[in-house]
């Protein structure tokens, strides 16, 4: 199954070459907004990341959505953060804000996933939080 939705994947991606992709900026995130963007099931696997996120293209197919290490921004002293996400219809959206709407509920106004130990690459259900921005950006001036 998962070489066709590669391949489905591989025909996506090359169908919006050019497009712009953004950023997702929910005021509010969840299980339903994920399905009504095309998300239809995730699951745990046994690999680095984690977790197979699959997605429907055109309405037909259900297909493995590729997750990538999403570089957000870089700071003064040239340390970068990084987390995994996925890119889906011309939007960008973390792993840690799909989990936890999916799994756990929904990301409310003015809140934002946190990683509990500071590694955005572990996204472990137990290991994700709510915040709101001001708790989180002081989180992270802490941590730099």
């Amino acid at each position: 199954m998962i070489n066709a939705a590669t391949e489905s994947y591989r025909r996506w991606v090359e169908n919006t070459k050019g497009r712009k992709v953004r950023k997702i900026n929910y005021n509010r995130l969840s299980k339903e907004d994920l399905i009504n963007l095309g998300i239809t099931n995730i699951c745990k696997h046994d690999d680095e990341i984690g977790w197979l996120i699959f997605g429907y293209f055109k309405g037909q197919e259900i297909y493995h959505i590729d997750i990538k290490l999403i570089q957000s921004h870089k700071y003064k002293n040239g340390n970068a953060r990084d987390y995994y996400g996925i890119i889906y219809k011309g939007k960008i959206l973390s792993l840690a804000s799909i989990l936890y709407a999916w799994f756990i509920g929904p990301i409310e106004p003015g809140y934002v996933v946190d990683h509990i130990d500071n590694n955005n690459r572990n996204n472990d259900l137990s290991n994700l939080q709510l915040l709101t921005r001001g708790q989180n950006v002081k989180k992270e001036s802490t941590y730099r």
